[in-house]
């Protein structure tokens, strides 16, 4: 068969015939007539399986080098301030060379003159107690001249102080009714041609009558082992002069007796305190109690502890008794 011959021909409008040629027959083979269909499936390709998963470690950092800043050198900044120093002072300059302008008038300062410094006031330090050991108002020295115990304030225990029973005039070794005469100790300086008193005093001193260039008794003075003296002067108060006024008279005296001495400071009516002695005389006693004017009608006796050279007072409580056994015997 021709196969060009028995070609279909297409239709190339509408109307036209298709031709047998354009059938194709396809006959089954025969090895295949009576078997059952196989249907074949086509098992479906798995998915591809997605690549796996990179996880991206962190980059490295590098490590940052530290470098110290360099130190900025001063060097510029202070030329730099040199020379705006320099511009401004010469420019300061410029204009006061320029422009004097008027002079400033300066007020007078006024002179003040310093105060004169303070003279400082020198210290006058009397001289100090001896040696008490028991407190008893006897220093050791008056204990040996007693006889009593400088470790015992109360020697004979008859409750009262060694130095109180002396100062009364009682026997410190023995109760009452024994004397301070009793125990030996003191003796009584009677009146002389006109010394008309009586007065204790320790009997192991040096007694010497002062006499006047007329050779008449002025006083009188107890001398101790050591350098201390205890003088009585017998002065005379005029009759219708109060005791203010001759004391005034005596402490002018005492100053200018006393002008020379090393520490002297001069002394007022006010400086002495007035009180009585135990037979009842006025008395006037200095502030260092080292002088005591005992007052009668037509006389002053003056009472002086002598230091000489002790630097210490060892006898005061002698002194005070001889001071209190004084008495006038006309």
């Amino acid at each position: 068969m021709n196969t060009e011959d028995n070609k279909f021909q297409k239709p190339t409008g509408a109307g036209g015939t298709v031709s047998i040629d354009d059938f194709v027959v396809h006959v089954m083979p025969k090895e295949f007539l009576g078997r059952s269909g196989v249907v074949k499936q086509e098992v479906p390709k798995p998915a591809p399986l997605p690549p796996p998963v990179v996880i991206a470690q962190p980059a490295t950092k590098p490590t940052a080098v530290v470098t110290k800043p360099k130190k900025k050198s001063k060097a510029p900044l202070l030329i730099f301030l040199a020379v705006i120093l320099l511009i401004v002072s010469a420019g300061v300059s410029l204009m006061f060379l320029l422009n004097p302008g008027t002079p400033p008038v300066l007020e007078p300062v006024p002179v003040v003159t310093p105060p004169p410094a303070p003279v400082p006031v020198p210290v006058v330090k009397g001289p100090e107690p001896g040696v008490d050991t028991d407190s008893d108002g006897l220093t050791d020295m008056e204990e040996k001249l007693y006889g009593t115990d400088h470790r015992n304030p109360d020697t004979d225990n008859d409750s009262f102080l060694d130095g109180n029973e002396v100062f009364h005039r009682f026997d410190p070794l023995s109760p009452a009714p024994s004397t301070l005469l009793d125990t030996g100790a003191v003796a009584i300086y009677a009146d002389g041609q006109n010394q008309k008193f009586d007065v204790y005093y320790p009997a192991s001193w040096r007694v010497t009558p002062r006499l006047n260039q007329a050779g008449e008794d002025v006083g009188v003075q107890f001398d101790s082992p050591g350098a201390t003296a205890m003088k009585i002067d017998i002065l005379a108060m005029e009759a219708g002069v109060n005791e203010t006024d001759w004391l005034l008279k005596q402490v002018e005296a005492l100053n200018d007796s006393q002008k020379a001495e090393l520490n002297f400071k001069a002394l007022s009516v006010n400086d002495f305190s007035k009180g009585t002695t135990k037979e009842g005389y006025t008395a006037y006693t200095s502030l260092d109690q080292r002088t005591v004017f005992v007052m009668s009608l037509t006389e002053v006796h003056k009472f002086s502890y002598e230091l000489g050279a002790s630097p210490t007072i060892e006898y005061f409580q002698t002194f005070q008794m001889m001071i209190n056994s004084f008495k006038l015997t006309e």
